[in-house]
């Protein structure tokens, strides 16, 4: 068990490596201050005078070439970048990457559940006093459950297409 952990550990070690030592100037009452702070991550690459780097929870995060003093592999030895090359290519984000919430297709179906719910159950129609009223109800009836599954098929459609 003490293996793995120590194996684990070693692995999640590695995998971020790579340190960028950037410098944060900011004013405090007035004066200004300037701070080294050190990021861990992957070091992925520059891009528009920004240098990237993938940190911990996964999205690649862009520094200014000005602020950045220097970056670190694993081992502590300089990593050699030149911020006038553009050597990052990120990942570009297309429409099948964007999750979208179906709210169309999703507003079909409950048109359609409501319209079959409120099917009415009278099938010999009470009120209906002639032949030609009869009709009139059965015909509506049928529009009714033709619209509500013609909804729900519909929004099924749209959901499936991410609409």
């Amino acid at each position: 068990m003490k293996k793995l952990l120590i194996i684990a550990l070693l692995f999640v070690g590695c995998a971020f490596g790579d340190k960028i030592i950037f410098r944060n100037v900011y004013l405090q009452n007035g004066q200004e201050q300037v701070e080294e702070t050190i990021f861990d991550g992957e070091y992925l690459g520059t891009l528009d005078s920004k240098v990237y780097i993938r940190g911990k929870i996964g999205k690649p995060k862009g520094y200014n070439c000005v602020q950045v003093i220097s970056i670190l592999d694993n081992n502590s030895e300089p990593i050699e970048y030149d911020c006038s090359l553009n050597t990052y290519t990120p990942k570009t984000i297309t429409e099948v990457d964007v999750k979208r919430t179906p709210y169309v297709g999703a507003i079909c179906i409950a048109v359609g559940g409501y319209l079959l719910h409120t099917y009415p159950d009278d099938m010999l129609c009470s009120e209906c006093d002639s032949l030609d009223d009869y009709e009139i109800h059965s015909n509506n009836k049928q529009l009714q459950w033709r619209a509500g599954i013609i909804f729900i098929s519909l929004g099924g459609i749209l959901v499936a297409l991410g609409i």
